[in-house]
């Protein structure tokens, strides 16, 4: 069809040997429209790629990789109406992009749109939906989404200087710039997400891509943004509420001696964020600040 001359896949990967063929196959039944940067990969991704005939190949050279400075360099090169972000370890839906072109199109102040996505972690058979509802205007936007290269551009693109959030960072400057962002209740991509497998708490607690979460907010008081920041970041409020408050009793605690009183509200604090952020469905959300207050 002729709007699939419109969009660009801007794929991104490090060491993706495993999934980085079906990544491509998924996007040649659609477009040849594709900017692959690599972080320096050392397996076969260059191979693979050469064997996909893949024209635009961005081979990275730097003290600092990231999935910002993937996103951010292949987002340049971009000469479409509308950019696909998509990771190496992930493949498309044919419809989905369909889907998405119509209904950037009909809406001037809808600026991307991104779907659900079947998530794989151990192997390629099993997986779990990670999905929502209904279409609504989300609070986040996740590694894969369509947007208008336009607005991107427009907004100022990604923020070279967050290594993670940059996402959010990203929807905070939409919404201040009066865009909306929409998920839609249709499947996107699929996930191979089986780096997963090698990560744990401590890599969640102690990863300095933890302290990002802090970033946005900075940016937002610099920039005055402090209320698309509020909206981005409006599920996230009640377990910053928590926490902040936690702390300050943990350190109260042993300036008052109020041993037993300190420690039962911070348990009261801590289970209502536990249960909250079950509740919502973003169980990630308990230990996400936490974890940016330890780095």
């Amino acid at each position: 069809m002729e709007k699939y001359k419109d969009i660009t896949f801007v794929v991104i990967g490090l060491n993706e040997e495993e999934t980085l063929n079906q990544c491509f196959k998924s996007i040649k039944s659609i477009t040849d429209n594709i900017i692959y940067v690599d972080s320096n990969s050392t397996d076969n991704s260059m191979k693979i790629t050469r064997n996909n005939n893949i024209k635009e190949v961005l081979k990275l050279n730097s003290n600092y990789y990231s999935a910002t400075l993937g996103r951010l360099v292949g987002a340049k090169y971009v000469k479409t109406k509308y950019i696909q972000f998509l990771d190496g370890d992930m493949t498309v839906e044919k419809e989905w992009i369909d889907i998405a072109i119509n209904k950037l199109e009909s809406n001037d102040n809808l600026a991307a749109v991104l779907g659900y996505k079947k998530v794989y972690t151990k192997n390629f058979e099993d997986f779990y939906l990670l999905k929502d509802k209904e279409e609504y205007e989300p609070d986040y936007m996740g590694g894969a989404f369509c947007i208008k290269t336009e607005v991107y551009n427009k907004i100022g693109g990604f923020d070279l200087k967050l290594p993670a959030e940059e996402e959010r960072d990203l929807y905070i400057r939409i919404k201040d710039n009066r865009y909306k962002v929409k998920y839609l209740h249709t499947l996107m991509a699929s996930h191979f997400d089986f780096k997963s497998q090698n990560r744990n708490i401590f890599y969640s607690l102690f990863s300095y891509r933890s302290a990002s979460i802090f970033l946005p907010l900075i940016n937002s008081i610099k920039n005055n943004t402090l209320d698309s920041w509020a909206s981005v970041y409006k599920k996230l409020l009640f377990p910053l509420i928590c926490d902040v408050s936690s702390l300050i009793l943990f350190i109260s605690m042993f300036l008052t001696n109020n041993y037993v009183l300190n420690f039962t509200l911070i348990l009261i604090l801590q289970v209502s964020s536990a249960i909250y952020s079950i509740r919502i469905k973003r169980k990630g959300y308990f230990i996400i600040w936490k974890a940016g207050f330890l780095v």
